[in-house]
């Protein structure tokens, strides 16, 4: 029997050896390195694959050449037991995939080739389990043996253990390990209600619904490439040196993070390239890379269809994670979307890097169209960096959590920990809801928030969004009956300007959400606004608590109850429907600034004012600007502000000083000399007592008339003798150095210093 296999692969060799190179036979070439060798046996279009060596549940295949050229297959004919087809290329060619790759059974499939592979627009798999393709050295097994793709003179020891790991070593200038996957790019868009709509494309890569897709290579490339895994796993490692640890539980596989000192590679998408898991159940999709750069409007999608909970998206890259611009047509931004469509739970979202960078249109988006709870977004990075519109102005930059116009469900969570987040140009970060659906909350914890400008037209602030509202211009209208979300930012220092917002608002009627900031500083600046709106129901508060807030050139902390709607795109528009009463804002801080034209308000149109409560030790407030609970139906319907001030003296918070310091007419006791040509001006008080009754104080050369903060206590020394008792006095003699010296006794016999005496009054 063995001899009619190696009969059979003689043939097959000498066979493809004798045609053109640029024949698609000729390109899988068995190597005849196994115990029982691999066999390739041509046909009209189709290589099919024999023998190899099984092992258990294990077949093993081994050649020197795997490509498969436009048009044609290549067809693994294995036996329906096998579980595991494990193959590797040892030659020094890169595999170049733009054909058919076909499996018998549901078997997974391995394919190793540590020089590079690349799957063109055509490639194509039809296999039953999952399938990895790898440029990893060897594939390691759970008994540490080890089936590697590079040459060897000993035949390599085969095992019916399954799979653990795969094995990187250090690359050389001929070992590259690049995986590039190559297409025409999706073709998804958004409907009228805000869900994603994943329209199929043709060239693309899949697996059966629930199977794993995985690539693991020193450096991966979506160059508008398709990559399709309906309700199963989908993974992207990049690494360059290390272990990538694994585990195969039936037709599924799963990666494990690689151990820390791995040292891993870079990751990127463009030409509107995209990752799909989604289906009845939300896939999995799991990216690990040193860098992950998704840009031209390529996409990386897990929609949950079904009653299934999804599954979590995890992307972790250690330096960067960038999103940036849109498809050419302006149809979708870069970026993940992981939303439900069904009654099932979307997935959750990981992101953990050093930097996040969204930029010119890019988003990231979870959400709800159905009566499903959409998933959770976690962000865990050093630096969070959101900037701009699209080039067009018509895509958002920002972070979404949103139910659509017709969801019922409830939104996700957003929270983001960082050392700086950074939102400029009109990016936001957003967990507005469009009609039934209830939003989910932002939490932001991080050492520096700064939050400025508007988008290039102006119409949309960036910063944080809880609200109830409409999408967009033209929209119709549906049931705005859900609660907002609520905004929390713990910071060391937050910082708003140039029209800058957080914003909680319900413009129907639900209730409004609350806005809570805990930070050393925050800091309002050129129409910065932090704002609680309600149409009709409950009405947001907002809590402060801050050593220090300073508001500044008409920037706003406001609970307004107002008629007036704001969309999500920043467009307002009068409702004639009723207003609620004002909202509630507490400020707890050390010193409150408020200068130039700035207001706190809890404020009403048509039902009672809100309370403003203040505790500061220190309250700057200049003329122009107000803090107000007033109402428009008149002062009765006005709320209550409450500030507690300790050391404030002035309702203003400003205190004028005198031009006039003291008055010098009761400074000194006429009697003493007067002298012609003679004055009293006073420049300070130094030793000068209140009173001129009062003793001189002799040590004090200048005296502060500042309020101290503590007054010392001062350390008096008992005397044992008795203090002689004081006696007016009545002249003075000048001492031979030059001295004055007051005297009790008159001598008539010292000269007076001036041109005449005068005896003091009472003598």
């Amino acid at each position: 029997m063995g001899q009619l296999h190696s009969l059979w692969q003689t043939i097959g060799s000498v066979a493809l050896l004798g045609l053109n190179p640029s024949s698609c036979l000729a390109q899988i070439i068995p190597d005849n390195t196994l115990p029982r060798n691999s066999v390739s046996i041509p046909g009209a279009n189709t290589l099919r694959i024999e023998g190899g060596t099984q092992v258990g549940r294990n077949l093993f295949h081994s050649f020197t050449q795997f490509s498969v050229p436009t048009g044609t297959t290549a067809f693994f004919n294995n036996s329906l037991e096998t579980e595991n087809i494990v193959s590797r290329v040892t030659g020094n060619q890169i595999s170049q995939i733009d054909g058919l790759i076909q499996a018998n059974g549901n078997a997974n499939l391995f394919l190793l080739n540590p020089q590079g592979i690349v799957f063109g627009p055509n490639a194509r798999l039809d296999v039953g389990g999952s399938f990895v393709a790898s440029t990893a050295d060897s594939i390691q097994f759970s008994d540490r043996a080890e089936f590697r793709a590079t040459p060897s003179a000993t035949p390599p020891l085969l095992t019916l253990n399954v799979p653990i790991g795969l094995q990187f070593n250090a690359p050389t200038q001929t070992h590259l390990g690049q995986i590039r996957v190559q297409g025409s790019g999706h073709q998804w868009q958004f409907a009228q209600t805000g869900a994603l709509e994943l329209v199929p494309v043709a060239d693309r890569i899949a697996v059966p619904p629930g199977r794993t897709l995985a690539l693991a290579g020193r450096e991966i490339t979506l160059e508008g490439g398709n990559l399709t895994a309906p309700s199963g796993t989908l993974a992207l490692h990049a690494i360059v040196e290390g272990n990538l640890p694994l585990t195969v539980q039936a037709e599924q596989i799963r990666f494990q993070n690689p151990p820390a000192d791995t040292q891993l590679g870079d990751i990127r998408l463009s030409g509107a390239a995209s990752m799909n898991s989604s289906g009845w159940q939300g896939g999995e999709i799991q990216i690990h890379s040193r860098s992950l750069r998704v840009e031209q409007g390529s996409a990386i999608a897990s929609v949950t269809a079904g009653t299934e909970p999804g599954r979590p998206v995890t992307v972790r890259a250690s330096e960067t994670i960038e999103f940036l611009g849109r498809t050419a047509e302006g149809r979708i931004g870069s970026g993940i979307l992981v939303q439900t469509h069904g009654t099932g739970t979307g997935g959750d979202l990981l992101l953990a890097t050093g930097r996040l960078t969204l930029r010119d249109g890019a988003a990231i988006g979870m959400g709800t169209d159905s009566a499903g709870r959409s998933g959770n977004v976690l962000i865990v990075a050093p630096q969070v960096e959101l900037g701009g519109l699209s080039a067009s102005g018509a895509r958002l930059t920002g972070i979404f959590s949103n139910p659509t116009t017709a969801s019922t469900g409830i939104g996700g969570d957003v929270t983001i920990a960082a050392q700086t987040l950074s939102l400029e140009n009109g990016a936001v970060i957003s967990v507005s809801t469009f009609g039934a659906g209830q939003s989910g909350n932002i939490t932001v914890r991080a050492r520096q928030v700064q939050v400025q400008g508007t988008s290039a037209t102006g119409n949309v602030r960036s910063g944080f969004y809880a609200r109830t509202t409409l999408p967009r211009e033209g929209s119709i209208a549906p049931p705005l009956t859900g609660n907002a979300g609520n905004v929390t930012v713990i910071a060391e220092e937050l910082t708003l300007q140039n029209r800058a917002t957080i914003n909680v608002a319900n413009l129907g009627q639900g209730n409004a959400g609350q806005i809570n900031i805990y930070a050393t500083t925050v800091k309002l600046d050129m129409q910065a606004a932090i704002a609680a709106t309600q149409r009709q129901a409950e009405q947001g508060n907002i809590t402060i608590e801050a050593q220090d807030v300073r508001l500044r050139n008409n920037s706003t902390i406001t609970t307004d109850a107002s008629n007036t709607i704001v969309r999500d795109t920043g467009e307002t528009i009068e409702n004639s429907d009723r207003s609620t009463d004002g909202g509630n804002i507490s400020i707890q801080t050390q010193s409150l600034l408020a200068l130039e034209n700035s207001k706190i308000a809890a404020n009403a149109q048509q039902g009672f004012g809100g309370r403003v409560r203040i505790n500061t030790n220190n309250l700057v407030r200049d003329p122009t600007s107000e803090i107000s609970a007033t109402s428009n139906l008149g002062p009765e319907f006005s709320g209550i502000v409450q500030i507690n001030t300790p050391d404030v003296t002035t309702p203003s918070g400003l205190v004028n000083l005198p031009d006039n310091l003291t008055d010098v007419s009761n400074q000194i006791v006429r009697g003493c000399g007067e002298f012609g040509g003679s004055r009293f001006a006073v420049v300070g008080r130094g030793g000068l007592p209140e009173d001129p009754n009062q003793t001189l104080l002799g040590s004090t050369i200048w005296r502060d008339l500042r309020l101290p903060r503590s007054v010392p206590a001062l350390a008096v020394k008992p005397s044992s003798s008795e203090t002689p008792p004081l006696v007016e006095a009545t002249g003075w003699v000048k001492q031979p150095n030059g001295r004055l010296e007051l005297i009790a006794h008159f001598d008539n016999r010292v000269p007076l210093i001036g041109t005449q005496a005068y005896p003091c009054l009472g003598f």
